[in-house]
């Protein structure tokens, strides 16, 4: 049996064909070795990078704005606009993204609804499924019900967006 070297880490060394583990790789060039290197944790307004080297990644509890290039707090329940989920503060999505003057992306960020909650203006928790028809959040479901995946089963399969039983 033949092991994988796994990815270098951050302090370790990496070459420009090498990825590194949870980090980037700075100062490699051709022949010369570089160090796996963290991102740099930066607080509200500092500058933030969403491209390539990924250099800043801000802080827990902000996001990188796009517009401003800064980072900003989490967006919390009813406040907008956000473009995806990545704005919005934990157990949040960006709901009812619509197309504002035919190329921005805008929705309102909104608290994930339990079971029995209504789904119709927001998104149900993450292990539950929005019923279509009644527009309430559904928990894991019995075998034979509808699903759209695992997460939403009690047995934790899903199969042609039905659930099933778990393998013996």
């Amino acid at each position: 049996m033949t092991c994988l070297a796994s990815d270098p880490g951050p302090g370790e060394p990496c070459t420009l064909t090498q990825h590194c583990s949870s980090s980037y790789c700075v100062g490699a060039a051709a022949g010369v070795k570089g160090v796996c290197t963290l991102p740099a944790n930066v607080v509200s307004g500092a500058h933030c990078a969403l491209d390539a080297p990924y250099d800043t990644v801000c802080e827990l509890g902000l996001f990188c704005d796009t517009t401003t290039s800064t980072c900003v707090p989490l967006k919390g329940d009813q406040a907008g606009p956000c473009l995806d989920g990545s704005e919005c503060k934990l157990l949040m999505h960006c709901v009812n993204p619509v197309t504002d003057a035919g190329t921005v992306m805008v929705g309102v960020c909104r608290a994930d609804q339990p079971a029995g909650s209504s789904c119709a203006t927001a998104s149900c928790l993450d292990m539950y499924m929005c019923d279509p028809t009644t527009h309430s959040c559904l928990g894991p479901q019995a075998n034979g019900a509808r699903c759209n995946e695992g997460r939403n089963c009690q047995s934790g399969v899903c199969s042609v967006q039905v659930c099933t039983a778990a393998c013996p």
